[in-house]
């Protein structure tokens, strides 16, 4: 309560409406009519250069966050605390010199010079200074113009670091955090790197390492800071929409469309916060195929009021976006609230947005100007116009009131309308499906998406139906909700499993196709996605040496889609369509999808990866051909790469190998932003057909990269400012016995894409890594693709030289990413990783155990 009474006692303009107070705003485009969600801007609107400020407490790690994001924005990074001192020399001979008043108010004055001279294009570390009571009134007025981020860390991570008391270092953050709150923009909470790992090892895994003993096989392997990064990169994204989200390993044009309010039978996880804060739910359990979740807050409880507004909520959003990196939804439940006091509720609104929810919902029965305000001062966050109706009429979807509602939630500026109501009859499920569908069919331009569905347990058919963001519970809630308000129990693989049933969705017949694919872990893959998720696919085999046999395949009413393995990558482009642009550069594919003209897909989206395509059976219209072969490779490289070594514009790279997969590593480098690439092959012809390729394609990649961005991004990228080269440079080295060329840098990415075994049996081919390739002084990566043999001479020279600061991707993660990748692609919903991986790995560890691979 000490939390709660500091609030209290603290003026609310400050603390609750920090977010917002002043902020530079420009001219509401929503008329009484509305607008097209779609093509408005919300006007909280802070220019997309504006410096970055980092602030909070010591200890907490806001130094690292500004070096990360500068990295990541491509921005000079500026510390406050060391710009004082280079003024001022040493600050112990200024104190004695001049006093500790006289120093404190240099510390002021110079820390407001620093962030009024580095307004622009700058990421900036501020301390405790900016707190000080002198400094309040211009911060107020620099975070009009300039996103301030106060930095939470937990207290036992300061105490340790600053080797104080825990109990005092909590007392101590208590304190401050509202001061913080005050002058700040957003909040951010800074998990500690090892937040809630998972130290279990799977039966899967111990008994693979078991065989391969000399081999750490695991996909949680990160370098130093490396989840810190991401969780940043998507809070800068989904905060301030900068393009920080290249170097995320999640991040592959494979769900479509992009937003989950426009794919099509998306699922949100829907957890009380409550739970949260009673451990009665671990984050890290969120099922497979949420593409959303909802933090769901229940303003009846007294209790737990202070939680928005003392840093709890900013914990659990990092900790979605730590774990799974899906969208969050933030729920303040008015239902069966007496007499609401609609003031503490845009409180708890206000002060949600800190966290830089992707959604927040607010109840439609709330005063219409304050609806307007949350959503003209909402930011980046998204409105869900919220209305729980509790004893509508039997007849309400009928009647002209859910019409009104929606119309209504248009009018205010919101960006989605969610309407509830319990279920009386069977038919009440029906006239919910009919009047949505007659809302998304509306051929009018101002239009925003729907969620309808009935509750109580006679109103699972609408919500079964109901056709995006659809509300799933993690496990059965351990204390009976009111079944007035609260959704049909219903996890997601339930959803899945009953929309095959109800036949509104066919099962389909996926295979794997190539001259040598007996031993394929793709079905073991596969197969076990599908039926985590309940859906009733098949995924089989299909080996041969003839391209034209696959045609029967492809061209069945039942074909869902195909991984293609060699020796069909190239010349299957022949029998496709379209492509994707990875395809088309690349110039090979691994993955093929049916395009179907449906008579109920007349209204959709173009796209062949739109869902809507997907788990549908029918005559195969065409064929569109994709790579996720280097989403595989970006995947591994994205997760295993160190800050220190992010990708900047004279970081250089080395690619083993001239043939396919080569291809697509260099295609990853180039996506990732390295534009200084070098290639060895044994046949140099090979090498240099390979390197004038993508000399060739170049331009068009970094054309379509631009263009790309601008089509998904309010924010520039770091890259369309320009990082001082933006071409590319592709240069063949004779042989692995010649010099690194001298005006490359070192590389600090190394992907091996060559054979472990040549055609005529299970020879290595034998490649090493000479030692004056290795010099770079931050180390480095390798990227071993060669998963069938048990370990190849560059991961043995890897393991024995592990002192040179170089880490080993093991080639079995990137087969294992590449899978989740073209799962997306197959469905349109998240890959369930977790019952993938211990399929690989089981599958993976019997092949090895067997020698499977040695008469390959």
């Amino acid at each position: 309560m000490e939390l709660v009474e500091y609030y209290s006692e603290t003026s609310r303009s400050i603390l609750v409406y920090s977010h917002f107070e002043g902020a530079r705003l420009v001219a509401s485009p929503l008329g009484k009519n509305g607008a097209n969600a779609s093509q408005r801007q919300h006007p909280f609107s802070i220019d997309r250069d504006a410096s970055i400020v980092f602030t909070g407490p010591r200890g907490n790690g806001k130094s690292s966050l500004a070096i990360i994001a500068g990295l990541l924005l491509r921005r000079r990074v500026i510390d406050a605390d060391d710009h004082f001192t280079a003024k001022i020399g040493s600050s112990t001979t200024f104190k004695r010199k001049y006093g500790a008043e006289k120093y404190l108010a240099e510390q002021l004055e110079s820390t407001k010079s620093l962030l009024t001279d580095y307004e622009k294009d700058c990421v900036i570390a501020c301390g405790p200074s900016i707190t000080a009571e002198q400094c309040r009134a211009f911060m107020t007025e620099y975070k009009r113009t300039h996103p301030v981020i106060s930095v939470i860390r937990p207290a036992d991570e300061i105490a340790a670091y600053l080797g104080l008391d825990k109990g005092k270092v909590q007392q101590w953050m208590n304190n401050i955090h509202g001061i913080y709150l005050g002058i700040s923009t957003f909040e951010f909470f800074n998990l500690p790197e090892t937040w809630k790992e998972a130290t279990e090892r799977s039966s899967a895994q111990e008994r693979l390492e078991s065989v391969l003993h000399h081999r750490l096989v695991t996909q949680k392997r990160v370098q130093a800071l490396q989840k810190t990064q991401t969780a940043l990169a998507r809070f800068l994204t989904a905060a301030l929409g900068h393009d920080a989200t290249s170097l995320s390993h999640t991040v592959f044009p494979t769900l479509y469309p992009a937003l989950p309010e426009h794919r099509v039978y998306s699922n949100v996880v829907c957890i009380p916060i409550s739970s949260l804060v009673k451990n009665e739910v671990d984050i890290s359990e969120i099922p497979a195929g949420a593409d959303a979740v909802e933090l769901v807050f229940d303003a009846r409880n007294i209790r737990s009021r202070s939680i928005p507004a003392s840093g709890i909520l900013s914990r659990f959003v990092a900790e979605i976006r730590h774990f799974h990196g899906v969208p969050v939804i933030y729920h303040v439940d008015m239902a069966l609230t007496k007499g609401p006091d609609w003031t503490s509720y845009f409180d708890l609104l206000y002060q949600g947005l800190q966290s830089a929810p992707e959604y927040l919902t607010v109840d439609l029965d709330a005063p219409e100007s304050d609806i307007r305000l949350l959503s003209f001062k909402s930011g980046r966050t998204k409105i869900i116009a919220h209305h729980q109706n509790t004893t509508a009429s039997a007849d309400y979807w009928h009647s002209a009131t859910p019409v009104e509602q929606y119309q209504n939630a248009l009018n205010l500026g919101c960006d989605l309308v969610r309407l509830v109501k319990p279920c009386d009859t069977m038919a009440d499920n029906f006239a919910c499906m009919a009047l949505v569908s007659k809302l998304t069919t509306t051929t009018t331009a101002n239009h925003i998406p729907i969620i309808a569905y009935n509750t109580t347990s006679l109103g699972h058919l609408s919500l079964i139906c109901n056709p995006i963001l659809s509300p799933t519970l993690l496990h059965a809630p351990t204390s009976p909700p009111d079944p007035r308000t609260a959704p049909p129990d219903m996890t997601i693989s339930e959803r899945w499993s009953t929309l095959f049933l109800l036949r509104a969705l066919d099962p389909l017949n996926f295979f794997v196709v190539g001259a040598s694919v007996q031993k394929s872990l793709s079905p073991a893959m596969h197969n076990a996605a599908f039926h985590a998720l309940g859906m009733p696919h098949i995924y089989s085999i299909h080996e041969t040496t003839s391209l034209e046999d696959t045609k029967r395949l492809f061209t069945d009413p039942n074909f869902g889609g195909a991984s293609i393995s060699l020796p069909f990558k190239t010349g299957i482009l022949s029998l496709v369509t379209q492509l994707s642009p990875a395809a088309r550069l690349i110039g090979g594919s691994n993955t093929i999808l049916p395009i179907r003209h449906l008579p109920d897909l007349h209204g959709g989206s173009s796209d062949p990866r739109d869902k809507k395509q997907r788990h549908r059976a029918g005559p195969v219209a065409m064929l569109y051909a994709d790579n996720t072969d280097w989403m595989g490779i970006c995947a591994c490289v994205s997760r295993s790469i160190s800050p220190a070594n992010s990708v900047n514009p004279i970081t250089a790279a080395l690619v083993v190998g001239a043939g396919g997969m080569a291809r697509a590593a260099v295609y990853c480098l180039m996506h990732l932003g390295v534009r200084n690439i070098c290639i060895v092959n044994r046949t140099v012809a090979h090498a240099e057909a390979l390197a004038a390729h993508f000399n060739d394609v170049s331009g068009d990649f970094l054309s379509e990269k631009k263009m790309d961005r601008r089509s998904h991004s309010s924010s520039s990228s770091p890259r369309e400012r320009g990082n001082g080269q933006d071409s590319l440079r592709i240069q063949v080295l004779d042989s692995v016995g010649a010099a690194w060329p001298g005006d490359f840098a070192q590389p600090s990415i190394v992907i091996c894409a060559i054979k472990a075994y040549d055609q005529r049996g299970s020879t290595a081919l034998s490649f090493t890594m000479p030692k004056s390739w290795m010099e770079n002084s931050t180390g480095g990566i390798v990227v071993e693709l060669a998963y069938h043999s048990p370990e190849t001479p560059l991961m043995k020279q890897m393991r024995e030289e592990t002192h040179l600061g170089w880490t080993v991707v093991d080639p079995v993660e990137v087969l294992f990413e590449q899978a989740c990748s073209q799962w997306e692609l197959f469905t349109g919903s998240r890959a369930p990783r977790k019952a993938m991986w211990q399929a690989c790995l089981d599958d993976y560890a019997d092949r090895m155990n067997q020698n499977d691979y040695d008469s390959m």
